[in-house]
């Protein structure tokens, strides 16, 4: 079968800034990175291979691995097995926790939506439970925590933004559109040494500080801003991790379920179409629909078991209206919605809208997604992943 895969022009690769050197180490962007005997658990040898890679590049919101050639890291990290061994083990020895967390901004950058999180803390479920190290993913600096159970009965003070987080950037998708037009991906198993990378470069960092200045705690935990892809089929437990993680206050229950009754539907006994049109739309307030996309969407719809009710939710109310016009049969709602990302001044009342979204695919049969992005679409994914609810997502192209 013939497919097609979507792939984007590398950038140039970035070298950190290195102004010079002492007796203690070098000095990147200003920052003491290698400190001579800093502490046994770090080998000097390994924090020079580390920065032989240039792949990290420091900012003042932490390190980031910059969007490079892949072959050039790998073809040096596979020459290096015994090093990368002893870098693993090393960080073991540091019994090490890594907390995802969700907020709205890591210094000057901005989050990217709900879904790219929850994909994020599966890839972190998978490689703490692969290499033995502990997790924690953390909502509670997101306006999105108000609707979630397990927060409510935290302190007001106990909500920080952090400014301590480092962002990984570095995903492992490549999307493949097949011949019905259906998106599914190409998984690259090699992100996990680079995540390890990610971890020891890190850790050079706080212990390279710990020395140098005797106030600052090491509490041997990364905060980190992680939106990679899993490698593998989610497990079920970590399915049942994030559903605890994710279960609606009581008053926002009650929300949902008046919802679907006014709707009148019943849980796991309709069909959800979800059409993701774009920020365009969302963002900008551009109104420009492809007649082509809404045939690609017909077809679908006519295939459907007439007698199975249907909720249309998309983040275009310019859809909606002609869908729910040529198929009255076919319900929705026009709320209006908010992304949970990407720098918004987050509406409290748009931001119940779109979690009330969130839910209603969790309470689905079935998801037939549609996006203009080649990378389908994040928001029902991983609910539909979390849930256990089967899913297609199709490219509009």
């Amino acid at each position: 079968m013939n497919s097609m895969i979507f792939t984007k022009t590398p950038l140039k690769k970035k070298k950190p800034v290195i102004h010079g050197t002492n007796n203690m180490g070098k000095y990147y962007n200003n920052e003491k990175v290698v400190i001579k005997n800093f502490t046994d658990l770090v080998d000097k040898n390994l924090v020079k291979f580390v920065t032989s890679l240039n792949i990290y590049q420091h900012t003042n919101n932490g390190f980031h691995i910059n969007f490079i050639e892949e072959q050039e890291i790998f073809k040096k990290i596979n020459s290096k097995k015994s090093i990368i061994d002893e870098m693993l083990q090393n960080l073991r020895l540091t019994k090490l926790t890594i907390e995802n967390v969700y907020q709205e901004k890591y210094g000057d950058v901005n989050a990217s939506g709900i879904g790219d999180f929850l994909r994020g803390s599966y890839f972190l479920l998978q490689f703490c439970e692969q290499f033995n190290f502990s997790y924690n993913i953390n909502m509670l600096n997101h306006p999105i925590s108000k609707f979630l159970e397990i927060y409510q009965d935290k302190e007001e003070s106990e909500s920080s933004i952090y400014s301590n987080v480092s962002i990984f950037r570095t995903r492992n998708f490549k999307p493949v559109l097949l011949e019905d037009g259906i998106l599914t991906n190409i998984y690259n198993y090699k992100i996990n040494i680079c995540f390890l990378y990610f971890l020891y470069f890190h850790i050079c960092k706080i212990h390279a500080k710990s020395v140098v200045d005797d106030n600052i705690k090491n509490d041997k935990k990364i905060y980190a801003y992680i939106i990679s892809y899993p490698n593998t089929p989610i497990k079920e437990k970590h399915k049942l991790y994030m559903q605890q993680l994710l279960k609606p206050t009581t008053e926002f229950l009650s929300i949902i379920n008046n919802t679907l009754d006014d709707l009148g539907l019943v849980q796991k006994e309709f069909v959800v179409i979800h059409i993701r049109y774009g920020d365009k739309f969302l963002l900008n307030n551009e109104e420009n629909i492809d007649l082509e996309h809404i045939k690609i969407i017909d077809k679908s719809i006519e295939l459907l078991d007439p007698g199975q009710p249907v909720l249309l939710i998309s983040d275009n109310t310019i859809i909606k209206d002609l869908i729910v016009k040529k198929y009255p049969f076919i319900k929705t709602h026009f709320n209006e919605i908010t992304h949970t990302g990407e720098g918004v001044e987050i509406d409290c009342d748009k931001l119940k809208n779109t979690m009330l979204d969130f839910y209603l695919f969790s309470f689905s049969e079935k998801i037939l997604a549609f996006s203009v992005y080649c990378h389908g679409t994040g928001f029902s994914k991983w609910v539909a992943e979390t849930y256990s609810i089967p899913y297609t997502c199709r490219f509009l192209p």
